[in-house]
């Protein structure tokens, strides 16, 4: 598969003949084409994809389901963004288990939590010296797969509270410009 960024297009039509459409495209990425050069290409598919905005992007389509799911949960309590955002970091996000001396415990879970929304840490266990803490790290740091994994629960999160949601194939799409 080529991808290149084209920088201009023109169409040339003058019937009967069929008309031609070409692209402007930076030198360095002619010899990808160069073995397609007067060949019939009957059996390829030109894809055009626009550029997503960066307010478009995986993270804050993410941040927007949240926000939407929070409206449309009825429970027993009133639901934030933050709450969904948190619950599906939960389920699937990134954690990461310590022993702590009782003693630094608490201390360790207010700075931990000053890191954002998405860092939050629960007791595991309290032994007599130590408590196991679950620290859950939010997806600014996440990798790509990470983040996909995330937001596709959020989607499915979504979808069950009846939240309109972008297709799979977009959801692809925003994890590779990720």
């Amino acid at each position: 598969m080529i991808e290149v960024k084209v920088k201009k297009c023109w169409i040339k039509f003058a019937p009967p003949e069929p008309p031609l459409v070409g692209f402007e495209v930076d030198k360095e990425v002619l010899d990808e084409f160069r073995p397609y050069l007067g060949k019939e290409l009957g059996d390829h598919i030109l894809t055009l994809k626009k550029k997503m905005k960066k307010s478009r992007n995986m993270h804050n389509y993410m941040w927007v389901l949240c926000d939407q799911i929070a409206k449309k949960r009825h429970d027993f309590m009133q639901w934030t963004k933050e709450d969904i955002y948190r619950l599906a970091v939960r389920e699937v996000g990134l954690w990461t288990d310590v022993s702590v001396d009782n003693e630094s415990t608490k201390k360790l879970i207010e700075d931990w939590q000053n890191n954002g929304v998405g860092w939050f840490a629960e007791v595991v266990t309290v032994g007599s010296t130590h408590t196991i803490l679950r620290l859950y790290r939010g997806a600014s740091v996440y990798s790509a797969e990470d983040l996909y994994r995330l937001t596709n629960h959020v989607v499915e999160m979504a979808k069950e509270s009846g939240v309109e949601t972008i297709s799979d194939m977009e959801l692809e799409r925003l994890k590779e410009l990720w």
